[in-house]
């Protein structure tokens, strides 16, 4: 959406994106379980 607006875009690599979808996967699991869930 950034370069859409000519604007610079948030490139992200394979290792930042894998930590972004198990931060996800955590919260999710957190919410379902309803306790604290530790991000590895």
């Amino acid at each position: 959406l950034m370069r859409l607006a000519g604007k610079p875009a948030r490139i992200i690599d394979f290792d930042e994106g894998l930590e972004i979808e198990r931060t996800v996967h955590a919260m999710a699991r957190s919410f379902e379980e309803q306790r604290w869930i530790a991000v590895r």
